[in-house]
């Protein structure tokens, strides 16, 4: 009597199954890099940005310094008739003016459209 030997099948897996699994992996990475490049190219624009406001900032300190010599803000000398301004506006560009804090709006980028917020506090 023969007896019939029972063939285990091979253990492991296709080269289709491989090759879908390296496809996916593959577009897992592609995306990721994607999103790398992509919040890069925003840390650069970003990194300009505060390259720009780093290079005035001297100068808004010692502009700041100035008005508080000569006793800014005083109320007296925000009383505008000719101009109507805007609610919380102090004076024409000028957002708050405290002990502590200076804020202005101005145009930074060039761009007329877009302007500004710059804050200087001590």
């Amino acid at each position: 009597m023969r007896q019939v030997q029972s063939r285990q099948p091979a253990q492991g897996h296709t080269l289709l199954e491989l090759l879908i699994v390296m496809g996916i992996l593959n577009l897992f990475v592609a995306g990721t890099f994607q999103f790398v490049f992509i919040l890069q190219a925003a840390q650069e624009s970003q990194l300009r940005q505060l390259d720009q406001l780093q290079a005035v900032r001297p100068s808004l300190y010692e502009m700041l310094h100035d008005l508080r010599l000569i006793g800014y803000p005083a109320s007296s000398n925000f009383v505008s008739t000719t101009s109507v301004l805007a609610p919380g506006m102090i004076a024409e560009g000028i957002l708050e003016a405290t002990a502590t804090s200076f804020v202005f709006e101005a145009d930074v980028d060039g761009d007329p459209a877009l302007v500004s917020e710059i804050f200087v506090r001590d």
